[in-house]
């Protein structure tokens, strides 16, 4: 559980840091204001759209631990 715990941290700070350097690059670019991110609201298709992705990493991530307790309750 802690070698899952600290390779999504990893890739966590990877992504913020990615996502950090494509704001300043848009910003440095006069295509947008970095605020801008924060004040964005999806309309409903892309909230759905978000929150299907949302979806699909959990169920991705939690996947092993899933397999492991259908393992369990297989097993009894």
């Amino acid at each position: 559980m802690l070698a899952m715990i600290t390779a999504l941290a990893s890739e966590l700070a990877v992504t913020r840091e990615r996502l950090d350097s494509v704001e300043r690059l848009l910003e440095a670019a006069g295509v947008m204001e970095r605020t801008a991110v924060e004040g964005f609201a999806p309309d409903a298709a892309q909230a759905d759209e978000r929150d299907a992705i949302r979806r699909r990493v959990i169920a991705h991530v939690f996947g092993p631990l899933r397999s492991d307790i259908d393992r369990q309750e297989d097993a009894r």
